[in-house]
């Protein structure tokens, strides 16, 4: 995978998901992800935001951000998992049951807005 570090997870209350997820990717690119709960409550999983466009009446969703290979898309995201669990059992925040990866998450750390460079 190219290489990707998780940076962050931000609990949000009042929301429909749990929290953000940021994580750089490349070295260059700031990505945000939506922290969901399944409908079923059994889980949660990452989120990409989206967008809502019609065609010929119907709704459809588009994600913003999408890798173009399969394998560094489900590896990003077992990385979000990971990321996630870790910043979760040390703050004490709501356990979330995940699978274990091979990939190592880096220390989460509170990005500055001027990490973005764009």
């Amino acid at each position: 995978m190219a290489v990707a570090e998780f940076v962050s997870y931000q609990l949000t209350t009042g929301e429909k998901h749990l929290g953000i997820v940021t994580v750089k990717l490349y070295g260059k690119l700031i990505l945000r992800f939506k922290w969901m709960e399944r409908k079923d409550g059994k889980g949660c999983f990452p989120n990409a935001p989206s967008y809502k466009i019609v065609e010929d009446g119907e709704e459809r969703y588009i994600p913003a951000i999408l890798l173009d290979s399969r394998s560094e898309q489900e590896e990003l995201e077992q990385l979000i998992r990971n990321g996630v669990k870790a910043v979760t059992s040390v703050k004490g925040v709501r356990p979330i049951q995940m699978e274990q990866s091979t990939f190592a998450s880096a220390p989460s750390y509170e990005p500055k807005q001027d990490d973005c460079p764009f």
